[in-house]
């Protein structure tokens, strides 16, 4: 397993559970980074960009509003970023790339290839955003990555730019870690990602704009400096990276366990149980909420509960619904890509 950003004691945990710690061994860290990077927070680009005083206002608006917010709340798991937020990050991202890409055009000479600059944006519709706002410009070549769009497209971000033209990629966490681009300069970073969450209110998962994890950001920094020195512009406060979660929260805590026991009991032999293989999960689901997911199930018609008693004590309705095979209604859910109540 290799990482940059790799949660070391989780996974030597979960290995060590099984195999016990001798079998373990320490992570081993090969090589170092290259070129140093520097790294700056809304905070500094406030004091160092010309930036017009409306963008300003809302630059540090933004600063003052995370300075003063409780921590815990800064960047809670499942709190969505407005797009007010996400508007202004846009306009101000549009506007940093303008200024560094002049100043990338005057020292361009001492490279032996053209810079480019990276933007991580929250998902499409912000990436076409950013296309629109720079693509009428000679000055510029932007090129969009993200996973709907087709190969070739995105394979032109490896392309060189002419000279006196500027390649920007607009990119999702698509390009987080599955890319290196050995021209990038300077990433400039939202700090925003759309994810899976639980919409308790709407009974649905939903995608939804949150900040993304410490250990994503530093991810995202990595695009650069891998030639030549790089810099980082995050467009958002110290104080809220100071507050993001150290890593990813695991995708079967982001979303109702339902469709994941439907899948699991689909492809398991009857009778065996979901329970103990979910219970292999790097980060398993505690028992209540696979009895919660397995009730709901039973209740839609979809396991086959056999006299399924909702006065049995938890343990034993769980040990009842856990081998419980599908319905006809079930197999039939099982097959369609669709949450569970659509298919019922």
């Amino acid at each position: 397993l290799m990482s940059a950003t790799a949660h070391n004691e989780l996974l030597r945990g979960y290995f060590a559970s099984t195999l016990g710690w001798p079998a373990v061994s320490q992570p081993l860290h090969v090589g170092s980074r290259r070129f140093p990077i520097e790294i700056s927070h809304l905070d500094d680009l406030c004091e160092v960009l010309m930036l017009p005083n409306r963008l300003m206002g809302a630059a540090k608006r933004m600063v003052d509003r995370c300075n003063k917010a409780p921590r815990d709340e800064l960047a809670a798991s499942g709190t969505a970023v407005s797009s007010s937020v996400i508007s202004s990050q846009i306009e101000l991202a549009v506007w940093v790339v303008r200024l560094e890409a002049e100043r990338q055009q005057m020292e361009a000479e001492q490279w032996e290839s053209s810079p480019s600059i990276l933007v991580f944006v929250p998902g499409i519709a912000a990436v076409e955003d950013l296309v629109d706002e720079l693509q009428e410009s000679p000055a510029f070549r932007v090129i969009p990555i993200h996973s709907s769009l087709d190969m070739e497209t995105q394979l032109a971000a490896f392309e060189p730019a002419p000279p006196g033209v500027t390649k920007v990629i607009a990119a999702t966490n698509a390009a987080e870690s599955s890319i290196t681009l050995p021209d990038c300069d300077l990433v400039i970073d939202l700090g925003v990602e759309k994810s899976v969450f639980w919409n308790g209110t709407h009974g649905a998962s939903e995608l939804r704009r949150g900040w993304i994890s410490k250990a994503s950001a530093t991810q995202r920094a990595g695009r650069t400096g891998r030639v030549r020195p790089g810099r980082v512009y995050r467009l958002y406060p110290l104080s809220l990276f100071e507050a993001l979660p150290e890593y990813n929260v695991c995708e079967m805590s982001h979303q109702p366990l339902e469709n994941t026991l439907l899948q699991l009991r689909s492809i398991l032999p009857a009778g065996s149980s979901v329970r103990e293989l979910l219970s292999e999960a790097i980060e398993p689901p505690a028992d209540g909420d696979v009895l919660r997911g397995l009730v709901s199930l039973a209740s839609s018609g979809i396991l086959d509960a056999g006299g399924d008693d909702a006065l049995l004590p938890p343990d034993r309705r769980l040990e009842q619904l856990d081998r419980a095979g599908l319905t006809s209604t079930g197999k039939l859910a099982a097959a369609l890509p669709l949450d569970h109540t659509l298919s019922r």
